[in-house]
């Protein structure tokens, strides 16, 4: 299995991944930036996730960095809620419709076979 980081930032302009792994040898890195101005903060985490975990073609030992006002979304993969959620139809403890449900639908999808280890990443680079 390779060995794949995987960095997730958004805030209210767009959401953005730096994907990087070492291939054939060599430090392999691709990144993109979306600007989004209709979806909510937890919703540009997931697509940026998303859009990553798409990029993947075999399956891989993967750390995810998910900066800090990514908390929520840390803590559901963290916590296992999506396997929770779809156990339940998609309900959250609370017996409501889990928000951005097609999301986290396609987010397990998409890391099914990987190995996830998913951290905060708390303090944004300075540039």
């Amino acid at each position: 299995m390779n060995d794949v980081t995987i960095e997730i930032e958004a805030d209210a302009e767009g959401y953005r991944y730096r994907l990087s792994c070492i291939h054939a040898g060599k430090n392999v890195e691709k990144s993109e930036h979306t600007e989004d101005f209709e979806h909510t903060l937890n919703a540009k985490y997931l697509l940026a996730l998303n859009e990553a975990l798409e990029r993947m073609v075999q399956k891989s030992e993967i750390k995810i960095k998910i900066a800090e006002n990514g908390a929520y979304v840390y803590g559901a993969i963290r916590n296992g809620w999506p396997d929770m959620w779809e156990k339940n139809g998609w309900k959250t403890a609370r017996g409501k419709e889990v928000k951005n449900k097609e999301l986290w639908q396609q987010y397990r999808k998409l890391a099914a076979g990987h190995r996830l280890q998913v951290g905060i990443k708390w303090r944004k680079e300075q540039e």
